[in-house]
């Protein structure tokens, strides 16, 4: 009986240790994000640290950061921003008129956009399309902008213009935006410390 014992203790530890759950952890890490459909308008495609989120929950938020700091940042940014933003945006251009295709207008209002992303993302210390200011969708509607179709929208941290481009047109996903035929407006967005958003729309 003694040795019955000793086993059932034996077996119950065994099943303790064996029903207690794992533990484990997770790193999420990206240097630039994509959310654009491809060939003009088939669906998202989406790369490293990518995709667009509807996040209807941030709209609140959204609506003052997008409307109020994107729209006043768009005449009160400093002409190293302006600089920046336009030097990406030249590149942008290049890579599709060096393949035939038209270059994007440079808007104010989605600059204006875009810019006051970058800086949402600036301030959480994070890259996404979705989050406490909302979506691309939302941010646009939000800002008054006039477009139809799936805007694009392409993001990154940590780096200039040059690197930025390059990290774009090495992903299809983010590619994609840059390189489609029907968008028609683009605003690029830059806040301090390399933290882009690219915006690209067709006008209405």
């Amino acid at each position: 009986m003694k040795h019955i014992r000793i086993l059932l203790v034996v077996t119950a530890v065994l099943a303790l240790v064996l029903a207690a759950p794992s533990c484990g952890s997770s790193h999420k890490s990206g240097r630039s994000g994509s959310s654009a459909p491809v060939g003009g308008g088939g669906g998202n495609t989406t790369g490293s640290g990518t995709g667009t989120g509807s996040g209807t929950g941030g709209t609140g938020s959204g609506t003052g950061s997008g409307t109020g700091s994107g729209t006043g940042g768009g005449g009160t940014a400093s002409s190293e921003v302006l600089a920046m933003e336009q030097e990406l945006c030249d590149l942008i251009n290049a890579e599709r008129t060096s393949r035939g295709l038209e270059p994007l207008i440079h808007a104010d209002d989605v600059r204006a956009v875009a810019r006051a992303h970058s800086e949402v993302m600036q301030a959480e210390q994070d890259l996404f399309h979705s989050g406490v200011d909302g979506d691309v969708n939302s941010r646009l509607t939000n800002a008054g902008v006039p477009y139809e179709g799936i805007p694009g929208e392409d993001i990154a941290w940590g780096q200039g213009p040059t690197t930025v481009i390059g990290w774009w047109m090495g992903s299809p996903g983010h590619a994609a935006p840059i390189l489609s035929a029907a968008y028609t407006d683009i605003g690029v967005g830059y806040a301090t410390g390399h933290w882009w958003t690219a915006n690209f729309i067709k006008r209405k």
